[in-house]
Parts: C-alpha cells; sequence; structure tokens
C-alpha cells in the first residue's frame, strides 16, 4: 500500500504577478502549440498561444488607437474565440472590463451599461437588434462592435475589421522579434542549469515584448 504521507518535492511553479505576463509566459513556453480550437461555420479554427497573444495585443493596439485603453468596457454574448480576446485585452490593461449576462432583458442590459460607466460595447450577432435604441439611450458609449458585422460605419465598428487595425498598427518588427527571440529560448533550454535560468530567460523575453511594444 503506497504510503501517502512520504514526503515529495513541490512542483516548481514560474510566479506570475499579472495577466499580461501570464499571456506572455504561455506563448513563451508553448508558442506555436494549439490554444484554442472552435468552429466558424462549418470549419474548424485553430489557434497557437503565439496567435492569442498576437491578438490580444492587436485588439488592445486597436482600442488605444481610439483612446479608448482607459475606459469602461463591456461586451456581451456566448462564448467564443473574440469575447475571450475582449475579455483579457481589457483585463491587462488600464481599462475595466464590463461582461453582462447574455440572458438578461433588454431593459436589464441597458441599466448594468448606464451604471457600469462604459464607453465601448462589444457585442454578438444576436444583440445587433438592439443597437439603436441602447444608442439613443446612453449617447456615451462612443463605440459599438459587432462581433458579427462585416462592415464598419461611424462608430457601429466590425471585431474584424478593428482587430485588423490594431494589427497593421503593430509594427511587424516586434512579432518577428518575438518569434525570434522565443526559438532563441527553446534552442538553449536544453542548455540551462536550472529553473532560475529558465525563469531568467523568460524574464528577458518578457522585457523585450513590453520595450518593442512600446517603442514601435
Amino acid at each position: 500500500m503506497k504510503n501517502y504521507k512520504e514526503n515529495y518535492d513541490y512542483y516548481n511553479v514560474e510566479k506570475v504577478d499579472s495577466i499580461k505576463q501570464l499571456l506572455e509566459s504561455a506563448a513563451a513556453d508553448a508558442g506555436d502549440k494549439i490554444a484554442f480550437k472552435y468552429k466558424e461555420n462549418k470549419d474548424v479554427k485553430c489557434v497557437t498561444y503565439n496567435n492569442f497573444l498576437e491578438d490580444v495585443y492587436s485588439l488592445g493596439t486597436a482600442l488605444f488607437s481610439i483612446n479608448m485603453t482607459s475606459s469602461h468596457i463591456a461586451v456581451i454574448g456566448e462564448n467564443s474565440y473574440p469575447w475571450l480576446t475582449v475579455y483579457l485585452s481589457v483585463l491587462k490593461s488600464n481599462g475595466v472590463v464590463v461582461p453582462i449576462d447574455k440572458e438578461l432583458p433588454l431593459q436589464d442590459i441597458i441599466n448594468v451599461l448606464e451604471n457600469s460607466d462604459s464607453e465601448v460595447l462589444f457585442y454578438a450577432e444576436k444583440f445587433g437588434k438592439y443597437i439603436d435604441e441602447i444608442s439613443k439611450k446612453l449617447p456615451k458609449i462612443k463605440y459599438f462592435i459587432g462581433f458579427s458585422n462585416t462592415n464598419s460605419s461611424d462608430n457601429i465598428l466590425s471585431y474584424n475589421e478593428f482587430i485588423e487595425k490594431g494589427r497593421a498598427l503593430c509594427s511587424p518588427f516586434l512579432f518577428s522579434v518575438i518569434n525570434l527571440f522565443e526559438f532563441f529560448i527553446r534552442t538553449i533550454a536544453g542548455n540551462l542549469k536550472n529553473e532560475n535560468e529558465k525563469q531568467t530567460g523568460r524574464k528577458y523575453r518578457n522585457d523585450l515584448i513590453i520595450y518593442s511594444y512600446r517603442k514601435f
């Protein structure tokens, strides 16, 4: 019979101080591995950790371009990959994310938006029919960004176009350097003597991301 009181070494877990560091560490450790799979129409889409980090940064950059990174940003809809990118993009920024229960009636949704001082609303397709009424009652909301919108018009934007705008503003050099540095870390990882050295390598990589993101 196994002695469960036997002492075992604890698993060495890397300390994470923020959502931003968590995302960057995941990309550094598992960059090209699949993070998410989801269906889009009849196709199955695969998203790697590198892809996910790039999407989060691109969406954050797009929000920065409309001066909304420190705002209250609401999101409503079923669980989806776009919903997740919004949630984590805002969570790692200076803004406040306001997730809204998709089962709420319209008036309750309006109340949540008003009481939360939201200035941006990301929404799933089924809520598109409410946007005109919400915009009339809540002029404080400056942008409505639909996950299924195919075109942007005035302050009603397409999520896909919006994130691509952010991707275009992000320096291609940034992602090239990040990917190169990840390859370097993975290549030398086997030669590092202990976990502390590996963590130091990850820290240099994260510092590079932060510097590049601000610089470019």
